[in-house]
């Protein structure tokens, strides 16, 4: 038969439950959480962060570029503006990696996407902790 709007709307802003397949004994709170992330919204509202943090990064470059010191609080780049929009996407970013991860539990390595995302945010935290070269692997939260 065919779909009405209602339905055609909630499989593009909410998605399908295929990916979520809830067993007995999880909690009401991880059954909800695993229905977000796999959300066509979720999935749309991160693609957003994602672009917003591109631009940030953008801005930032742009000025770094015609900085004589880059590394200089007179650098236009360096401006707290900056730095808190770009912490703020990496919060983002570690809130949806505790959300997978409390979602999948287990079976949350077996998807390699899961792993990569791991890895980026894990070694931009460790970067911007430390200060080492590891803080431009900002630049692959992007992917």
């Amino acid at each position: 038969g065919e779909e009405s709007l209602k339905d055609v709307l909630w499989s593009i802003f909410v998605g399908s439950e295929r990916n979520v397949k809830p067993e007995d004994n999880w909690s009401e709170s991880r059954i909800r959480v695993s229905k977000l992330v796999a959300s066509n919204a979720f999935e749309m509202c991160m693609g957003l962060v994602i672009i917003f943090n591109m631009v940030v990064m953008m801005i930032e470059t742009d000025r770094r570029a015609v900085c004589t010191d880059p590394t200089s609080d007179s650098c236009s780049a360096n401006a707290r503006e900056l730095y808190f929009l770009d912490m703020t996407c990496m919060v983002i970013y570690c809130i949806e990696l505790g959300l997978r991860i409390y979602a999948a539990r287990g079976t949350f390595c077996s998807n390699p996407w899961n792993v990569f995302d791991t890895l980026v945010v894990v070694t931009s935290v460790v970067g911007e902790a430390f200060g080492s070269a590891l803080g431009d692997a900002r630049f692959f939260r992007l992917v």
